[in-house]
């Protein structure tokens, strides 16, 4: 009977519960609902999690950002990030038929870096070099895919040596820019080669999966140089045209049309969010690390490395709840709260900005179908740089949930810790301005590490109870 009541009189409760914010406190409110007592109880409580944390060997890698360089740190590892990447075309070439193709003069593909995404010395020398693909990727793609056969090593459609110094410096000029570009210059023939393709036969461009068809797509790999890891937000393939335009003149007081070569560009086809990219990413990591893990600290890391879990200690959450001899009880709120620290380095490796809670044995099956966090079984928390901490809101579905059962499972309340990257998109419903998560994919941004205090996560359960007369 206890347990109807508990789900009948959610809603008719809230309201008053907001309104109070003692401990332990005897309280009139709800007064005109029903004659008796109202107590509001908020405990915060440390249980033992039996934290452990694991090595993630295997895990997905599709992103519409991809890492590309590497690095080696002592206290962290090291780190060899390649990408692979299907293309999105244009479905019309912008470029008028009048044009012909003899008059392309040049192909680059534009790799922009947008500044803060560098991990590393952005004065190390970098060469790296794109390969055309000849094989469609698979679906089922992942960080270890091994990309050898599916491309020709001694082929290579450009390769580029550079620096990112300029996303290092303080210089006012450069500060000013938003991102640097990573220029890759192809040969003139493969732009003559598309417009005639193109022109000669339309169809393949049209659609993604029928332009993948045509042109499975590209592998990008670092050839050379280490101390550098950067974040590649696109890759554009540009080409550039002229075309001639008559112009007028005034030459001697008199005007004179004369005709006069025009330079333009045109974007043949990039990557994008609707097609399949992924990155190739092999991660040893440190004996620092080991030897931390083994010594019992509970450890996050990225991309892939280490992952935690814990046993959600649901019957001591409820232990005191389900006792009560109250005659109406309501959930109002449970939060957990996790201190984290970077573990100390000497290349500015820092936290993962958000991590995911969500049951251990539906992990792959998360990220497999696109899920986002729904605060019921699945949560995120963002690092709060002042508390230190992750503190994961709005779980009360979760308790609420478990109290009506009455029991559980192993699967409903062992939990796994994930670095996650979000998308967040924000709307305004009346007067208040609420948030939305529209995707949750692994954390593969940049290289980071952090250390959980599990012994200090602090579990904030508050309820009320009301005796009847």
């Amino acid at each position: 009977m206890k347990l109807y009541q508990l789900a009948g009189v959610t809603l008719l409760c809230s309201g008053a519960l907001l309104l109070a914010s003692c401990e332990n406190e005897l309280s009139s409110i709800g007064g005109s609902l029903a004659s008796g007592e109202v107590s509001i109880t908020i405990d915060s409580l440390h249980f033992e999690l039996n934290p452990t944390c694991y090595v993630d060997q295997k895990f997905d890698t599709r992103s519409t950002t991809n890492l590309i360089g590497r690095i080696s740190v002592a206290e962290y590892g090291d780190l060899d990030c390649s990408y692979v990447t299907r293309l999105m075309c244009a479905d019309a070439l912008p470029v008028p038929d009048s044009i012909p193709s003899s008059r392309v003069d040049s192909v680059k593909i534009l790799m922009t870096v947008p500044r803060g995404q560098l991990t590393g010395d952005s004065l190390a020398p970098q060469q790296l070099t794109v390969y055309k693909l000849n094989r469609q990727l698979p679906s089922d793609i992942s960080n270890d895919f091994d990309p050898t056969g599916y491309f020709d090593d001694q082929n290579p459609l450009g390769s580029v040596s550079f620096t990112l110094s300029a996303l290092g410096m303080n210089d006012s000029t450069f500060a000013k820019k938003s991102e640097i570009v990573i220029p890759v210059s192809l040969p003139r023939e493969f732009g003559v080669e598309m417009f005639d393709a193109y022109r000669k036969n339309p169809e393949p461009f049209q659609w993604p999966s029928s332009f993948a068809q045509y042109f499975p797509g590209i592998y990008v790999k670092p050839t050379f140089g280490a101390g550098c890891v950067a974040n590649v937000a696109s890759t554009k393939f540009m080409t550039w045209y002229h075309h001639l335009e008559d112009k007028t003149y005034l030459i001697d007081s008199k005007y004179e049309t004369k005709q006069v070569h025009v330079a333009d560009s045109v974007a043949l086809f990039s990557s994008a969010p609707e097609v399949l990219s992924s990155n190739n990413i092999t991660y040893k990591i440190s004996e620092n690390l080991h030897n931390l893990a083994e010594s019992g600290k509970i450890l996050l890391t990225t991309p892939g490395g280490f992952r935690a879990k814990f046993t959600m200690p649901v019957a001591e959450i409820l232990a005191k709840y389900m006792t009560d001899n109250s005659n109406l009880q309501v959930i109002s709120q449970l939060s957990l709260s996790i201190p984290a620290a970077p573990v100390t380095n000497d290349y500015g490796i820092g936290v993962p900005p958000s991590l995911l809670l969500v049951p251990t044995a539906k992990v792959e099956e998360f990220f497999k179908n696109g899920s986002v966090p729904d605060s019921k079984t699945s949560f995120y928390a963002d690092y709060n740089s002042e508390k230190k901490a992750y503190v994961f809101n709005g779980m009360r579905q979760f308790i609420v949930d478990m109290a009506e059962k009455n029991s559980w499972t192993e699967d409903e309340t062992d939990y796994t810790l994930i670095p996650v990257q979000l998308r967040k998109e924000t709307y305004t419903q009346g007067t208040q301005t609420l948030t939305q998560i529209m995707s949750c994919v692994p954390y593969i941004v940049r290289p980071t590490m952090c250390e959980l205090f599990m012994n200090k996560a602090m579990i904030v359960f508050t309820y009320s109870n009301q005796t009847l007369e």
